[in-house]
């Protein structure tokens, strides 16, 4: 919990962009995390099917991000994930929280737009 709260004062700073090194897939989405690792895509599905996409957000104020996987939704993103296991999310996440919070997640790397 404390590398967790390190993060989030860095990166409301801007001194740390975020890195998402670990993919974890739940079964259903009442089974995601509340609050996954800072460094963890929480994945409801499988990787051939995935539903929902849970991660802490990189902007370091403490909120997550939900995001549709599936392709019934109106809005929903696609999942991609390299042989290294680094995950890549388009389009862009663009969420409004306590603050506007808008990044690419692009193997594994977050890149704020």
């Amino acid at each position: 919990m404390r590398s967790n709260r390190i993060r989030r004062w860095l990166r409301r700073r801007d001194v740390f962009t975020g890195r998402i090194t670990e993919v974890a897939f739940y079964g259903e989405k009442d089974d995601l995390p509340d609050v996954p690792k800072a460094s963890e895509l929480a994945v409801a599905g499988s990787l051939e099917n995935p539903k929902w996409a849970l991660l802490d957000c990189p902007c370091g104020n403490g909120h997550t991000v939900l995001l549709p996987l599936q392709r019934s939704s109106p809005q929903h993103w696609s999942l991609t994930v390299d042989p290294r296991g680094s995950p890549t999310l388009s389009p862009s996440i663009d969420r409004e929280a306590e603050r506007r919070c808008h990044y690419w997640l692009r193997d594994g790397r977050i890149t704020w737009v």
